[in-house]
């Protein structure tokens, strides 16, 4: 009994051990599809974040001109210097917020949070305004393409269609 015991023990920690190096796969970029060494990326998509990474898988199939290529990344870096700039703002206040806190200052740290939660608005408003730019970019038979694409994916289905279903039943 005690051998199994010790057999089963020196499996779980030689398991461990295995688990705990850094191979293939463990890459947290790879893990979540950000791995963007892959040979399949031009030069031009080398700097790319997770943000463009839908931009870059679809961008062959929408034949997108160097142009517009040119137009969407001077979109994602001032977008993202914006960002860069609200998101150290809000640090700021949060760090300010947990020493009014200390201090016992409700009054103060509620008058921070709100503009905590006011920065959070900007930055989603940003990200609607850089995809509505993203669309106006694209021409009509791209922007037709993406919404056929959009649709053959999943993305947009049409509302009630469950009901639609139980109509003709």
């Amino acid at each position: 009994m005690k051998k199994i015991i010790l057999i089963i023990a020196g499996i779980v920690a030689l398991t461990t051990m295995l688990m705990a190096f850094d191979g293939p796969g463990f890459d947290s970029r790879e893990k979540h599809g950000r791995d963007f060494e892959h040979p399949g990326f031009g030069p031009e998509f080398e700097s790319r974040n997770v943000e463009g990474s839908m931009f870059e898988r679809i961008r062959d199939e929408l034949d997108i001109t160097k142009e517009q290529i040119k137009q969407m990344d001077e979109l994602r870096s001032s977008n993202k210097k914006e960002c860069i700039k609200l998101k150290s703002d809000m640090d700021i206040l949060q760090v300010d917020k947990k020493d009014a806190l200390k201090e016992f200052n409700f009054k103060e740290a509620k008058k921070i949070t709100g503009k905590i939660f006011e920065i959070k608005k900007n930055l989603a408003v940003k990200r609607i305004e850089m995809q509505e730019k993203r669309w106006n970019i694209l021409d009509a038979d791209q922007q037709a393409k993406v919404e056929e694409m959009m649709q053959q994916r999943g993305h947009h289905k049409k509302p009630f269609g469950k009901m639609d279903k139980m109509k003709r039943k």
